[in-house]
């Protein structure tokens, strides 16, 4: 064992002559401790709210969505559908047809958007398995029926109890003036509700889902028209090959995105908000060290005599001076080391038992905070604390230096 790294060990493991150095020294490595673990569970909360976001937006939006730069429908003959639908990185595929309306049910009105889908829509996002009531409607359904989102059924009183009362929806005729006759306005349609639907309340309070082919017979579109493909991949590194080849291929003529560029400016914020907080935990860190400062210079006092010792048989002042920083770098290490168990162990058990509850339980989509430990986070956390450690411990180390 190099000698340096021998007697700092020695050092550390031993009890001093002063008892406020022993204290200290504990309480510089509880710091440390404390610091790495509080950082590690911040950073994996934050990995579990993203994770969260993510599942519930993935499960109304698709990998990828093709949509026309210039207005609002576009024709799939214009385009090669089927080799984009039949490549092998396309799990799914689904043609979307919207528009806005204004949905009418017994008294109440609402503006909502009406997303006209296939059969396939349900493969695509697995909504199946978050339907709140009642189920989504197949292709040997006799009827125009709906699924509202939970917010559209909420501010229209609706509930599948009822479900014999029709929605009414009220479409903008293109080019339609204001007038007293809503016949004159609208296209006025009625279908009745079959489920409700609960995602993400973005999502809850504004989609109604109804068959493509009530949306085109309402909007008389033509069959191969569309407001936009979409489709669900077999990985996320075929999202992304998919979308850049895509892009590319389409031209201006198309807009091209990606899951994460459906909802960028959320995925940012995310992002931002964790480094954010990961930068106040560094300088929380920073301030813990000054225990470490404080814990190395008591030490050195405390040690005069054997550094005299050292100096006396011949051991160079460099060798000294790396006992002291080696000394720091044990206790930082150690610190840490004791922290990022610490903090695993804590998150590991709110994943397991859920320690920590999101209040009453059904009040939320879950019930505890959701966590997500990344070996990424790990070890970025312990190398934020071990540079810091390091600057910490080398700068009464330099002041030995210069007294020398």
């Amino acid at each position: 064992m190099n000698l340096s790294w021998y007697i700092a060990r020695r050092y550390l493991v031993s009890k001093k002559r002063t008892n406020a150095v022993n204290w200290i020294t504990r309480i510089s490595m509880l710091g440390v401790a404390v610091c790495t673990a509080a950082l590690f569970i911040i950073l994996s909360v934050f990995n579990g709210f993203e994770g969260l976001l993510l599942d519930l937006y993935g499960a109304f939006d698709p990998d990828i969505r093709i949509r026309p730069a210039i207005g609002k429908i576009f024709s799939t003959d214009s385009l090669d559908l089927g080799a984009l639908r039949h490549d092998d990185r396309v799990a799914h595929y689904s043609e979307v047809l919207e528009e806005k309306a204004i949905l009418r049910y017994r008294q109440r009105e609402y503006v909502a958007t009406i997303r006209g889908v296939d059969t396939s829509f349900r493969s695509l996002t697995g909504l199946d398995s978050l339907m709140w009531q009642g189920r989504f409607f197949t292709a040997d359904d006799d009827q125009d029926l709906a699924v509202l989102g939970k917010g559209v059924s909420y501010y229209l009183g609706m509930g599948l109890q009822d479900m014999y009362n029709p929605l009414y929806l009220y479409i903008p005729k293109p080019g339609a003036t204001m007038s007293t006759r809503p016949e004159d306005a609208f296209r006025i349609s009625g279908l009745f509700p079959i489920g409700i639907f609960s995602v993400q309340a973005d999502f809850d309070g504004e989609y109604v889902l109804v068959p493509i082919s009530f949306m085109r017979g309402v909007l008389q579109a033509d069959p191969p028209e569309v407001s936009a493909l979409e489709f669900r991949c077999t990985s996320d590194r075929a999202m992304e090959e998919l979308s850049d080849e895509w892009a590319q291929l389409l031209g201006d003529d198309y807009i091209v995105e990606n899951r994460f560029e459906l909802h960028s400016v959320f995925y940012k914020v995310m992002q931002t908000e964790k480094w954010a907080v990961f930068g106040i935990f560094t300088f929380i860190v920073l301030i813990a060290t000054f225990n470490l400062i404080g814990s190395i210079t008591m030490l050195m006092l405390e040690k005069k005599q054997d550094i005299a010792t050292f100096r006396s048989m011949g051991v160079q002042g460099s060798t000294i001076r790396r006992i002291f920083f080696a000394e720091g770098l044990l206790i930082n290490g150690l610190g840490a080391a004791i922290g990022l168990t610490l903090g695993i162990l804590l998150c590991w058990g709110q994943i397991t038992f859920g320690w920590v509850r999101l209040g009453a339980s059904g009040a939320f989509i879950i019930d505890a905070y959701p966590v997500h430990m990344s070996g990424m986070d790990a070890l970025v956390t312990v190398a934020m604390v071990l540079v810091i450690g390091s600057i910490a411990s080398y700068l009464p180390v330099r002041q030995l230096a210069k007294n020398s």
